[in-house]
């Protein structure tokens, strides 16, 4: 990823065109609408313009990029607080990552209602930025992409959370910031002890009516960070009372 941060090109949008950006000073563009997802970009002083997603590793650049904004790491971008409407209902905040899970899911479709903050009101899908069908569809063939849906069957969504992780005799309180069926992201303390491939047993405060989900599962992804440490934990299987949770608060099917 270091490397594609140093990663020089031109991109332009009609015969507006800017000399020598880097991958990060694109992203940047991306997301504050400077740039659409149907720029053109070509090596500097080239003029071979090509699909900015197709040019170069930059597709996979962006699938990165997506994956950090979906993990709560960048909030006040283009990449997250989506809004889906469907009928009288609205559901959100959702990332963009989320959003294109929902769309390959077949629970978002391109007439559907949605709405960003950086406008006041709703548009059908396709007339939304990442979404117009030639970017949309360079976005689903990112072959980064296609292997995070392949591995996402079920709908997530963004969940603040307590919950009490039980490893190896010990107990440890965390925060969630997503939620699915079959697993959830959670922030521990950085005195946690937990290991990848360690079998946990969670629990999860989910609904005061309900009480406390209890699920067992095991972590399949550990990243360390300075203060704290984020877990990734795949639940031994799918929980029913999370599918019923997690689906009124997503668009149907």
């Amino acid at each position: 990823m270091g490397q594609s941060l140093k990663k020089i090109c031109d991109v332009k949008m009609g015969h507006t065109q800017y000399g020598g950006q880097s991958f990060q000073e694109i992203l940047g563009m991306l997301s504050s609408g400077v740039l659409p997802f149907n720029s053109l970009a070509s090596d500097v002083g080239k003029n071979q313009w090509q699909d900015l997603l197709s040019y170069n590793d930059f597709a996979s650049f962006l699938a990165g990029k997506l994956m950090l904004a979906s993990n709560g790491y960048s909030y006040d971008s283009l990449f997250n607080h989506w809004y889906v409407k469907d009928g009288d209902r609205s559901f959100g905040p959702f990332s963009l990552l989320q959003m294109l899970e929902f769309f390959h899911q077949k629970r978002l479709h391109l007439d559907n209602l949605v709405r960003h903050p950086s406008s006041e009101k709703w548009e059908p899908l396709n007339r939304c930025g990442p979404f117009e069908v030639k970017s949309l569809e360079k976005l689903l063939n990112c072959q980064e992409l296609k292997g995070i849906f392949g591995r996402r069957q079920l709908p997530r969504i963004p969940y603040d959370n307590e919950v009490f992780i039980s490893a190896a005799a010990e107990l440890y309180r965390g925060v969630t910031w997503s939620l699915s069926a079959k697993g959830l992201g959670v922030v521990t303390d950085k005195s946690t002890i937990i290991n990848l491939g360690q079998k946990v047993n969670i629990i999860i405060n989910a609904n005061h009516e309900h009480g406390a989900v209890q699920v067992k599962g095991k972590v399949v992804n550990l990243k360390k960070e300075t203060n704290y440490e984020r877990v990734a934990v795949e639940f031994d299987e799918e929980n029913e009372f999370l599918n019923q949770f997690i689906d009124q608060r997503v668009p149907k099917l």
